[in-house]
Formats: structure tokens, sequence, C-alpha cells
């Protein structure tokens, strides 16, 4: 997952606007898949919104309880 955000940051994209049509922000999907690396890469070196949240008003917080992630 590190790989693959050094490769978008190659590619100058902001990565705190990529949103999927519900809403979910690449530390969304970091959260929900426990990947801790990208998601410290994703708030100190790329400054994402930890207070996002998506379509249905979920917190990051939401994300990572339903996914049964408790060391997020």
């Amino acid at each position: 997952t590190v790989r693959g955000l050094e490769k978008l940051d190659n590619a100058r994209r902001d990565l705190d606007n990529a949103k999927t049509k519900s809403g979910w922000t690449p530390l969304f999907w970091a959260v929900a898949k426990g990947h801790m690396d990208a998601m410290k890469m994703l708030v100190n070196s790329y400054k994402a919104d930890v207070e996002c949240k998506n379509m249905n008003g979920w917190t990051l917080l939401h994300t990572a309880a339903l996914a049964g992630k408790s060391d997020v």
C-alpha cells in the first residue's frame, strides 16, 4: 500500500481530495484494511483529513470498528 501511495505521489495527485462515489478517501481504505504504515504516511506526509466522513456520515473510527481493526 505504501508503495502504491509513493507511485501516486510521483504522479502528483491530490490524495486528500481523491474519493470514491461513497466518499471513501485513501485514508478510509487504509483504516479499513489496517495498513498502519499507509495511515501514518497519509496523515503525516499528505496531511489527510482525520476528521473526514463518508457519504453515510461514518468517520474513520466507525470504519475501524466495523472492520474489527481495534489497533487502529
